[in-house]
């Protein structure tokens, strides 16, 4: 079964101060998400049993875990109501986290995967949160004062995804474009809204 270390590796490369993000992150990519299903699902339904509560120890391995829970469904259930199963857990590893401020042991890309079950959670106050979050980490000094600007941005879209998925919340009180997976019928407004570019997330 893969180790933290492992998953860590895979996701920020085998240099875990990497500034560069990922193509795999944000693009679908069938052989990406074969790759992860192929490496990683044992892991995943393991901590999504809770049988790794060794995980939860030390902010890196916690990172892990939330990544195992909250993305990496995402790749191997693509499509499905199934991509959302472990939601409610990486959340609350991560507000039992951010009680522990684990997230100031983090570089700060990693921190930005450490909230996302805040973005990905269909209530106001895990959206408020997660903003809030974002803007503290765009006043990082480590980011200020990343020259290449690399960091920069990377948090600002990150802060512009989180806004743009609270706006959604407070709208909809959900996201529509969830709907098919989940099996919800999409209200009129939802519909028209969905026929929107940049509707889907």
């Amino acid at each position: 079964m893969a180790s933290w270390q492992s998953v860590l590796n895979f996701w920020f490369g085998n240099n875990r101060s990497i500034q560069n993000p990922l193509s795999f992150w944000w693009q679908k990519q069938p052989e990406v998400d074969a790759l992860i299903s192929r490496r990683f699902q044992p892991v995943v339904e393991a901590l999504a049993e809770g049988l790794l509560p060794q995980w939860e120890a030390q902010s890196e391995s916690r990172l892990a875990a939330i990544i195992c829970l909250d993305q990496f469904p995402r790749h191997i259930y693509r499509g499905t109501k199934h991509a959302f199963a472990y939601d409610l857990k990486a959340l609350q590893l991560v507000r039992e986290g951010l009680k522990k401020k684990a997230e100031n042991y983090l570089l700060p890309l990693e921190k930005t995967f450490f909230i996302m079950p805040l973005m990905h959670d269909e209530t106001m106050n895990s959206q408020n949160a997660c903003v809030a979050l974002y803007q503290q980490f765009l006043a990082d000094p480590q980011v200020m004062g990343d020259e290449s600007g690399v960091l920069q941005n990377c948090i600002k879209g990150g802060l512009d995804y989180a806004i743009r998925h609270r706006d959604i919340i407070d709208r909809f009180g959900r996201f529509p474009h969830r709907n098919a997976e989940l099996g919800r019928p999409s209200t009129p407004e939802e519909l028209v809204f969905l026929k929107q570019p940049g509707s889907s997330f």
